[in-house]
């Protein structure tokens, strides 16, 4: 009895631990407990139309892979660093015991914004299938995620990147200081976003991305207040009310402005009687924790991220 009981705990304890590294798409790019926030993209070039998309859809499953393993929490859009590969059908290299159906796919790491390579590493691969898409399938398959040059490719290449962020982030924060005094506050968290969580400036810039959001927050609420005042203003009656409600629900109880909204909606319902429902969001102790803020921050950045991609020519890249 004792063995068995043994028994389903380890295996509790291994699935417990399978469940701690899955690989979830929809959380690349947000920092986890065991991750480290990687500013890496996983990147094909959208001119070269030789490779199936078949072949990019394993190739980023592959290393997707490799993310998790190592514990890396990517970007899933292009700020500068990118991780990509080629393949060649027909490569000139002579494998002992292989057949002659040999492809040899090579990863990069990559800056984009400076247009070069900062490592890479090849694989020499059996393709067997009777059409291309076969091919390809079998080919990928056989590439191991755990492999020691793998972890050797990611580690080459996050010690490159990380030294970038150690000399330019100084730099980077003070290009987010700019924008947010422009007013333009998802950019500048944008930048802040991408710092990797272990560049020795990380505390720094995320104690500015904080400040920054707090400024977007109360932006944000002060043009709401305005907007619902204004349309007060111009109807006091309860339409007028429940159209400055639309602009009142927008205010969180984190912002500055807070109280000043719920001062004008008790103006409001005092003009207006109980026939008006609208109640103020009520004050949420969580809100201004350290750990919501850098959420928020980091989700507002990424989608600013997002927003401004552009197409992706990666010509610069040679074997």
């Amino acid at each position: 009895m004792k063995k068995f009981l043994l028994l389903i705990c380890v295996i509790c304890a291994v699935s417990l631990q399978a469940q701690k590294y899955e690989y979830h798409p929809e959380t690349v790019g947000m920092p986890e407990v065991e991750k480290k926030v990687l500013p890496l993209t996983i990147m094909f070039n959208e001119a070269d139309t030789t490779m199936p998309q078949i072949a990019k859809q394993q190739l980023k499953h592959k290393l997707n892979q490799v993310f998790t393993i190592n514990k890396i929490a990517p970007l899933d859009y292009l700020s500068q660093f990118l991780i990509t590969a080629k393949i060649n059908e027909n490569p000139e290299v002579e494998i002992a015991n292989a057949s002659a159906d040999i492809m040899e796919v090579t990863m990069y790491i990559a800056d984009y914004r400076n247009q070069k390579v900062i490592t890479s590493t090849k694989f020499y691969v059996k393709a067997n299938g009777a059409d291309q898409t076969q091919r390809y399938t079998y080919a990928l398959r056989q590439i191991n995620p755990k492999t020691p040059d793998l972890a050797k490719f990611i580690e080459e290449g996050t010690k490159e990147i990380l030294a970038y962020y150690d000399k330019e982030t100084p730099n980077i924060i003070k290009k987010a200081q700019t924008l947010s005094g422009q007013k333009q506050y998802k950019d500048a968290l944008s930048l802040i976003v991408t710092i990797p969580t272990e560049c020795k400036h990380y505390d720094a810039a995320m104690k500015e991305g904080i400040a920054i959001y707090q400024k977007y927050i109360d932006n944000d609420a002060d043009v709401n207040l305005s907007y619902a005042r204004q349309v007060w203003v111009a109807n006091k009656t309860l339409k007028g009310a429940n159209e400055a409600a639309e602009f009142l629900s927008k205010i969180g109880s984190n912002a500055k402005c807070y109280q000043q909204a719920v001062d004008f909606c008790k103006l409001v319902k005092q003009q207006v009687g109980d026939e008006w429902k609208f109640e103020m969001a009520e004050a949420d102790p969580k809100a201004n924790t350290e750990a919501n803020q850098l959420k928020e921050m980091r989700k507002i950045g990424l989608e600013q991220g997002k927003s401004q991609q552009f197409t992706v020519n990666l010509d610069f890249i040679k074997d």
